[in-house]
């Protein structure tokens, strides 16, 4: 057995202890607010998910430190065909799309919960490309205008 079988078998033990409680305070006649209390507790925690038990049994979960899939550095050089080729690939990860998003384009990392799908990310990421794009002619355009004037 492994040890997320072995937590869950453990939970599974404690929650049957607590239904024997409840059962031993029917027979003792126990009050019927309290039976209720250990009623809906046992219903509440069979409904807990196997992988929320860890959490409830007070394991910690490992700790993975988030390594960039891209250095900042990188991602804020990239041409816009060399993004273009990375968001069109199907092999291209979520990790790599999401450190191009907070790196590049200043996306919060808490907000990448909000693209629930990576194809979402994907149409996202090329949204802010476009802006990118017209924000580059816009000054582009601004320059020029300036340069033309002072003449």
């Amino acid at each position: 057995m492994n040890a997320p079988d072995a937590l869950t078998a453990k939970y599974r033990h404690a929650v049957r202890l607590i239904e024997a409680q409840r059962k031993i305070l029917i027979d003792a006649g126990g009050q019927s607010e309290v039976l209720d209390a250990y009623a809906h507790i046992v219903r509440h925690l069979n409904r807990i998910p196997a992988k929320e038990i860890a959490k409830v049994m007070g394991v910690k979960a490992e700790v993975r430190e988030t390594v960039p899939q891209i250095p900042p550095e990188v991602a804020r050089r990239m041409s816009h065909s060399e993004l273009q080729v990375l968001i069109s690939n199907p092999t291209t990860t979520r990790k790599l799309l999401e450190s191009i998003a907070v790196y590049r384009f200043g996306v919060p990392k808490g907000s990448m919960r909000s693209f629930g799908n990576i194809a979402t990310l994907k149409e996202k990421l090329k949204t802010l490309m476009d802006n990118e794009r017209s924000h580059e002619i816009i000054s582009s355009i601004a320059n020029r205008s300036v340069t033309y004037s002072s003449d």
